[in-house]
Parts: C-alpha cells; structure tokens; sequence
C-alpha cells in the first residue's frame, strides 16, 4: 500500500513539474514574440500627416532610417517642416485673397484689388517668419532601426505664429499705412470669423475659397 501511494506522489510529482517546464516554454516564446514585434505600439500621430490641436498645427515628417542617426533626424525634421510650409501657404494665400476681396478699402490701386504677385510676396514674407517659430515636439521610434521607418513630429503655433504673422506680412506688404489701425480691427475680426474653418479645410485636403 505504501508503494503505491509513493508511487502515486511521484506521477503526480512528474506531472507537476512537466506543467512548469510547459509553462516557462511558453512564456519565453511570448517573450521573443514580443521583442521580434518591435516592442511598444507607434503614437496615434505616426499615422497622420497634417492636423491642428490645442491651438497649433501639426505636421508629421517620415523616411526610412540610415545607420547615421544624426542624418535620419536632419532628413525627418526636414520632411515634418516642409509639410508645415506647405499649410502655411496654402492658408496664407487662401487668407490674402478673401481678405483682399471682402475689404478691397484697404489697399492702394496699384494692386487692382486680388493680386496673385503682392499675395506671393505676403506668403515669403509669413512663411518665412512663421517656420522660424516652428519646433520638432517628438521622434519615434526612440531607437530607429536602419531601413526602417522614421518619424518627427513638428508644430507651430496657430494665434501666435501664424495668424500673427500673416497681419504682419499685411500690414508691411499690402495695407495702406493711412488705415493701419482700422485694418487691424478688420483683420481680427476677419480672423475670428474665418480663420479656425478655413484652416479646418485645409487640412482636410482643400480651402473654403475653391
């Protein structure tokens, strides 16, 4: 009787210990699983291009990484604030234009009411100053991987850069300096009535004036 019950603990000793080999099997293959997939999930914003949130307009570099990593950052930071200046003018020039029509008192007769010559001069002048403000806010991922993907996440400012900046490039380029004070108050108003749906559309993939 004693043989048997020892030999019964020791089947169910085996037992025991195969189940803990099996379940440290397992739990190494999820863990080369987990490293061979690349670790954390990319950020939401990887997954866009262009986009505006809490008062600044985003725009998403990418290219695939070199050994060189200083060069992969140069290259995708120069991707996100081309991205950035291409917004800019589109909404800069889009802007000009309705502003230029709803107000036409404001600006001398050389310019024949819309321009595209003094716009293209307003869109230098705005971009100009409006990517100087801009800054490079994230990369991922954190160890870039030759021939991988790369990103950079680059902003600007949407009330105090840009929207700043384009009755700036105005007032120096287009208004007539008898009226300054009174575009000024044109202009903000303009801003506050037009200015958050037309860069809406934008960003969708078109303007409001098209």
């Amino acid at each position: 009787m004693c043989n048997d019950e020892n030999g019964g603990e020791g089947l169910q000793g085996g037992s025991m210990r195969k189940l803990g080999y099996f379940i440290l099997l397992v739990s190494g293959i999820g863990l080369l699983a987990g490293c061979a997939g690349g670790g954390a999930k990319p950020p939401a914003w990887t997954y866009k291009s262009t986009y505006y949130k809490d008062g600044y307009i985003y725009a998403v570099g990418v290219a695939n990484a070199s050994p060189n990593i200083a060069m992969s950052r140069t290259k995708v930071e120069a991707e996100a604030r081309a991205k950035l200046a291409e917004v800019i003018k589109t909404y800069v020039s889009a802007m000009t234009k309705r502003f230029m029509e709803e107000a036409p008192e404001f600006f001398g007769e050389e310019t024949g009411g819309y321009s595209s010559e003094y716009t293209m001069r307003v869109i230098r002048t705005v971009a100009e100053a409006t990517l100087k403000g801009s800054e490079i806010v994230e990369y991922w991922p954190p160890d870039p991987k030759p021939g991988k993907p790369y990103y950079a996440l680059a902003r600007v400012p949407k009330e105090e850069g840009l929207d700043k900046n384009w009755k700036e490039g105005m007032l120096k380029t287009l208004i007539l300096k008898a009226k300054t004070d009174e575009a000024l108050r044109e202009m903000d108003k303009f801003l506050k009535e037009k200015s958050q749906s037309e860069m809406d559309a934008i960003l969708r993939g078109g303007t409001m004036t098209e």
